[in-house]
């Protein structure tokens, strides 16, 4: 898979690499003799991290023609009930504005 090396951090011994001009990742380079790999063992490195699978799986989802049959069986989450305010307490209220007026006192607000 093509890559570029995009950072390197000597005292992490660490590369970033953008395979593919997509996806990015952090390899940690192995450290052998003091020496961390150049040449093919960097390659093989490099190559070895290569998130493969991604363009194997975008291929495989290209080919599904079966996707409305899923969907079908979706069934979205209700909605939260707490996102209706009138859903919320009096003492819920109550215990959250002595939370908020304990944090002020103890900043001295």
């Amino acid at each position: 898979m093509e890559y570029i090396i995009r950072k390197f951090n000597p005292e992490q011994g660490q590369i970033v690499v953008e395979y593919a001009g997509k996806w990015t990742y952090a390899i940690d380079l192995a450290v052998e003799d003091g020496n961390f790999p150049t040449g093919e063992k960097l390659e093989e490195a490099i190559q070895s991290m290569a998130p493969v699978w991604l363009v194997e799986r975008k291929a495989a989802l290209a080919t599904v023609s079966n996707a409305q049959e899923i969907e079908a069986l979706v069934q979205p989450l209700p909605p939260t009930p707490t996102s209706d305010p009138a859903v919320i307490s009096e003492s819920d209220v109550a215990f959250i504005t002595q939370i908020v007026n304990d944090i002020l006192v103890d900043k001295g607000l």
